[in-house]
């Protein structure tokens, strides 16, 4: 009697369990996962960017400084100090500044760090652009009395945001033009009311200046050697 009444007796219904996502289920996910390793891609290449950007203004910086502390005792950017010969009107001295003797360009800007006279870069080239010096040079002009730095291998974002932000008009910095992709605008940061066509720069003018799709866009900034 027992037995027959445990057989009787009706086992209670588990209920199933689900075999895992619906195909809509699991769209939705990765849908959602993507906006979001999206998000955070674009907040990253952004922060990068900035970093690059103001790396290569300290870059610069401080090549101009340099040049500026080793040239100027001398009265001018000479070859043979003693002689004072300067160097031709647009001739590369980046190799002469970039000598172990002198460094004054820092040894992080080589191609390959421990050796001299390898081309430089700055820090937003992709370190494949072609040519004697690389993506970062220096020439001297003037007789002597003055010098460009020229930031070749831009993006046209690049180019754009080197226009709009970097202290041309600020006399201390000591800009006379601004050579971008071979055209050149004088500056005179003492003159307020019209420093150079083009200036104060708006994103119209940047852009129209800044007119090579790719990264193939080159500024160059002409200093006084004395500021």
């Amino acid at each position: 009697m027992i037995r027959q009444s445990l057989r009787c007796q009706k086992t209670p219904a588990v209920p199933r369990g689900r075999g895992g996502f619906t195909l809509l289920e699991m769209a939705i996910v990765l849908a959602v996962a993507g906006l979001v390793f999206g998000a955070i891609w674009s907040v990253v290449a952004s922060v990068w960017s900035a970093y690059q950007y103001r790396s290569m203004n300290e870059q610069l910086m401080t090549v101009t400084q340099n040049v500026r502390n080793y040239f100027e005792p001398m009265g001018g950017i000479y070859q043979v100090p003693a002689t004072q010969t300067p160097f031709a009107n647009g001739a590369s001295i980046t190799a002469f500044l970039d000598a172990d003797t002198r460094r004054l360009i820092p040894v992080s800007m080589r191609t390959a760090h421990n050796v001299a006279g390898s081309r430089i870069h700055h820090a937003l080239s992709a370190r494949a652009v072609s040519g004697v010096d690389g993506s970062f040079s220096v020439y001297s002009l003037n007789n002597g009395n003055s010098f460009e730095i020229l930031l070749a291998g831009l993006g046209r974002s690049d180019c754009m945001k080197m226009l709009l932000e970097f202290p041309f008009l600020t006399p201390e910095v000591g800009v006379t033009a601004v050579i971008v992709n071979g055209v050149n605008h004088a500056i005179n940061p003492l003159n307020i009311a019209a420093p150079g066509a083009g200036f104060p720069m708006t994103a119209t003018v940047a852009r129209a200046w800044c007119n090579a799709a790719g990264k193939v866009n080159g500024v160059g900034l002409v200093f006084a050697l004395r500021n």
